[in-house]
């Protein structure tokens, strides 16, 4: 068997093609609908190694799938399990902001036939938690990938894969949250055009 088509070399080649290929979360993004997030989504850097959001996660994924299940997991140390605890409590208040903007939309839904002012601060009140649950989405999706940054054996392959999910469930959550935002501005445009007829 040549050195070219030994199994290590497939690998390689495999890792390699995995590496050029285009980003399947960013394939996900629905062109137009999409389109500002996804730029926000290439300014924002890691601070462990400044890639972008969705550089870091890229490797991340290329990394688990690339280990063949050969990851020996250390012993955690005090530093891993407070890192650990605080990307956690990052997910918890991202589940509480997301819970206020669901409540705070609701609330919005209901103000459509009272008065104008009522709606207009209903809407403000929805856009601001929407933006807040849209902080706190990108904060905890930053928060999982820069643990698997700092810590990057912490997992066996599998539970490394779905840490690795987990952060892409918080950057979809961040998604909706940019489609909220936009949906909650377009409400309020259209509330004072139907206020200014009458």
């Amino acid at each position: 068997m040549s050195q070219n088509s030994s199994p290590r070399s497939f690998d390689s080649d495999k890792s390699y093609v995995s590496t050029l290929s285009d980003d399947s979360y960013l394939e996900q993004l629905k062109p137009g609908l999409d389109d500002q997030f996804k730029e926000m989504l290439n300014h924002i850097r890691m601070i462990e190694n400044s890639k972008t959001i969705v550089e870091e996660r890229k490797r991340q994924s290329h990394n688990a799938k690339k280990s063949n299940g050969l990851v020996q997991t250390p012993e955690w140390t005090g530093i891993m399990r407070a890192d650990y605890a605080q990307y956690k409590a990052k997910v918890d208040e991202l589940a509480a902001a997301k819970k206020k903007s669901s409540a705070s939309d609701m609330r919005a839904k209901r103000s459509k036939n009272q008065a104008l002012a009522e709606q207009e601060k209903a809407r403000a009140t929805a856009l601001e938690d929407s933006r807040l649950w849209f902080d706190a989405a990108i904060v905890a999706a930053k928060a999982r990938l820069s643990f698997m940054t700092k810590h990057p054996n912490a997992y066996d392959s599998g539970s490394t894969q779905r840490h690795i999910k987990a952060a892409e469930d918080v950057m979809k959550s961040a998604k909706h949250a940019k489609r909220q935002i936009e949906v909650q501005k377009q409400k309020i445009a259209e509330a004072k055009i139907a206020a200014d007829r009458y």
